[in-house]
């Protein structure tokens, strides 16, 4: 019993702190731009712009994290830790996703006094067509990822026997 906490959930209770943490506090931790209060209709959607990117670096951090403790953690008898981290790419993904298409669309988004981006209105910004195409196309890399460890982890078990 004591084997199968430590190899099994212990890693899985891990990787819930780590999450929750990432939702929590490494937002706030992260945010070294004041992004102060912004009209929504008024000019480009800085106050969520701003959000978002935050929230991106802070589940790129988690993300990071969590690839360590599966890194750690992993027994290659045990086809749990692949879980964890198809868990990771779909739980970490989207907000990552949302971190790269600010970044593609803005410029001197460290900086912003002078920062411009692509999105005039908060509408454009919300409807952007990238953010629901990013999610499937992390959503279809992670299970891929997922079904090649598992295929190479059977391949390995049958050679083995």
């Amino acid at each position: 019993m004591n084997q199968y906490f430590s190899e099994n959930v212990l890693p899985m209770v891990v990787w819930t702190f780590i999450a929750l943490f990432t939702i929590v506090y490494l937002p706030e931790l992260v945010a070294f731009v004041d992004i102060g209060v912004f009209d929504r209709n008024d000019g480009p959607p800085w106050y969520f712009i701003y959000g978002d990117l935050f929230k991106s670096l802070a589940y790129s951090i988690g993300f990071l994290i969590s690839l360590i403790v599966v890194y750690i953690c992993y027994r290659n008898e045990n086809i749990f830790y692949l879980t964890i981290l198809l868990f990771s790419f779909i739980w970490f993904g989207v907000a990552i996703g949302d971190g790269i298409i600010i970044l593609l669309n803005s410029n001197n988004i460290f900086n912003p006094d002078i920062a411009t981006t692509n999105w005039k209105t908060f509408d454009d910004y919300i409807n952007n067509p990238w953010k629901s195409y990013l999610y499937i196309i992390y959503l279809v890399i992670a299970v891929s990822c997922f079904i090649y460890f598992l295929k190479k982890k059977k391949a390995e078990n049958t050679s083995v026997n």
